[in-house]
């Protein structure tokens, strides 16, 4: 998977550039679900047709952000299972505007997509 981050003043065609590569991306891999693109806002992501940075990973928001990275937590083997094929089927990750991005921030994305990227099957609460 190749990660591209895409940064700029305002105004410069952000937007633009990271819509082009995700239809350049599909056409070459020969499915809708090759690219994941992400930016800090919800206003943001909704202009490139993508999530938040925390959404699409997972990444806990407010009091529980500046914790130390952990597992998923999540009783649904179902939803852990799709995100862990979905995150390993991507071909490209787009990140728009990733200065805004705190170090703490950096760290979940970071401990996330490696443990979603992992072989191993999830463990679930119950286990």
């Amino acid at each position: 998977m190749q990660t591209i981050y895409v940064e700029g003043l305002p105004g410069v065609g952000k937007t633009f550039l990271i819509n082009t590569l995700r239809n350049i991306i599909k056409i070459i891999a020969g499915r809708n679900d090759a690219d994941a693109a992400s930016a800090p806002t919800g206003c943001a992501a909704a202009l490139i047709d993508g999530s938040t940075h925390a959404r699409l990973m997972s990444i806990p928001v407010g009091r529980n952000a500046v914790k130390a990275p952990t597992n998923l937590v999540n009783t649904n083997a179902n939803k852990l299972q799709y995100l862990k094929a979905s995150c390993s089927a991507l071909d490209a990750r787009l990140m728009d505007e990733h200065s805004m991005m705190g170090l703490q921030d950096w760290a979940w994305a970071k401990y996330r997509n490696e443990e979603l990227r992992r072989k191993s099957p999830p463990v679930m609460d119950e286990e």
